[in-house]
C-alpha cells in the first residue's frame, strides 16, 4: 500500500495481512501538495501543486531506502494528476498559461534529465486519464475530451459538455468508459462512442450520497467513491 500526504510525506505498507498493517518505509520533505503519484515497477512518480509545482522520481525497489532519482521542476505548473505510459509521463496543468496549460508530456527516458515534449492546451484541466493511445481530459468547465497521444504531438479526437452541473474533481478512465466526479455532488459516466460521440450512461447528483466526494476508483465492477 503505498500513501502520499499532503504535506510532504510518502509511505509503504505490506498490507498482507490487512488486519496488522506493517510499515516498510517511508520518506518525509518530498514538498507540501504531493496528492497525485503513479507507480511503475520499482519507480513511483510523485506530482505536486502549491508552492512546488513539480514532480519527482523515486526508486523504491528497497522500501526502507527510498531514494529520489530525478524529477522536473519549474515553479509555474500547479499540477493536476500524473500518468506514465512508456517513455513519457503526463500531468494536467490547472493553468492557462499557454507553454504548459492543458495536458503536458515529458520525456523521462533519463530520470535525472526529465525533459518537457508538447502539451495539449486546455484552460485549468482537473482530471485526465490513459487508455492505450487515447487521453480523456476534462476542465472546471465540464468539457471532456479525448485526445491522440500516439504521435510526438496530442491531436484532438473529439470533445462534448456534461451533463452534470458543478465543479469536476476527478476523472478515471476503463476502456471507452469515462467515470467523472464533481464537487456540487454528483457523478457522471460516459461511453466514448468515437469522435465528439460521447452518450451519458449514468448521472445521478445528490447530495446525501455525493456530499464532498474527492476520490474514486474500479476494482472489477465495483465503483467506490470517497
Amino acid at each position: 500500500l503505498y500513501v502520499s500526504t499532503e504535506l510532504g510525506a510518502f509511505h509503504i505498507y505490506d498490507v498482507s495481512d490487512i488486519n496488522n498493517p506493517v510499515s516498510l518505509g517511508s520518506i518525509t520533505g518530498t514538498g507540501n501538495g504531493g496528492k497525485w503519484f503513479d507507480i511503475v515497477g520499482s519507480h513511483i512518480y510523485l506530482a505536486k501543486d502549491w508552492s512546488s509545482d513539480e514532480f519527482e522520481i523515486y526508486d523504491v525497489s528497497n522500501p526502507a531506502n527510498i531514494r529520489n532519482i530525478g524529477g522536473y521542476a519549474t515553479g509555474t505548473m500547479d499540477f493536476r494528476n500524473i500518468k506514465v505510459s512508456g517513455k513519457y509521463a503526463y500531468s494536467a496543468s490547472y493553468s492557462n498559461s499557454a507553454w504548459h496549460k492543458g495536458l503536458m508530456r515529458f520525456d523521462i527516458s533519463d530520470p535525472k534529465n526529465v525533459t518537457y515534449v508538447t502539451n495539449y492546451q486546455d484552460d485549468y484541466v482537473v482530471g485526465f486519464d490513459i487508455v492505450g493511445d487515447v487521453a480523456y481530459t476534462i476542465n472546471t468547465a465540464g468539457t471532456l475530451r479525448a485526445l491522440d497521444i500516439s504521435s510526438t504531438t496530442m491531436s484532438l479526437i473529439g470533445s462534448a459538455s456534461k451533463t452534470a452541473s458543478g465543479y469536476s474533481t476527478k476523472l478515471i478512465a476503463r476502456g471507452n468508459m469515462i467515470y467523472v466526479l464533481g464537487d456540487n455532488n454528483y457523478l457522471s459516466i460516459y461511453k466514448h462512442l468515437g469522435g465528439s460521440n460521447f452518450q451519458t450512461i449514468y448521472t445521478a447528483s445528490n447530495a446525501t450520497y455525493w456530499a464532498s466526494a474527492k476520490a474514486m476508483d474500479i476494482s472489477g465492477n465495483r465503483l467506490v467513491v470517497h
